[in-house]
Order: C-alpha cells, then structure tokens, then sequence
C-alpha cells in the first residue's frame, strides 16, 4: 500500500514507520481471535493511515462491504 503525499506517513506502508500501529493491525487480522478493537489515541498519530492500510489489505485479499467513516470536523 503507498499512501499519498499528503498524508503524514506517505509512501509505501511499513511498521518501522509507526510501531505503536503494528498490533492494532495485528488485531485487525481475519486470522487474529480478536472480535472488537477499541483505540483510544490522541491526534496526529498515523491511525487513519493504519486504517486505509487494512482497507486495502481487505481490499486486496479479502474483498467485502466495508463502512468507513470519518469526522468532517
């Protein structure tokens, strides 16, 4: 996955990059027993680039209907 420049972490995804991400994706594994995630975090801290990032991982190897939403304010 490379994400935009726009982002704060743009480019091709890697765990170096955010380590306090790597479990949350983790989790987020269809593989992981885990059935609920809760992040509690402040701002500016990559999640919303996590979350694209396992989009398209979803995307890619698991394709299904996904709601994403995110604040407008």
């Amino acid at each position: 996955i490379v994400l935009p420049s726009t982002f704060s972490v743009s480019g091709k995804w890697r765990h170096e990059t955010a380590p306090h991400l790597e479990e949350i994706l983790e989790c987020l594994s269809p593989s992981h027993p885990c059935e609920d995630i809760t992040v509690l975090k402040s701002q500016q801290t990559a999640v919303t680039s996590a979350l694209l990032v396992y989009l398209g991982f979803l995307a890619d190897v698991y394709p299904v209907n996904v709601g994403f939403y995110l604040p407008s304010e």
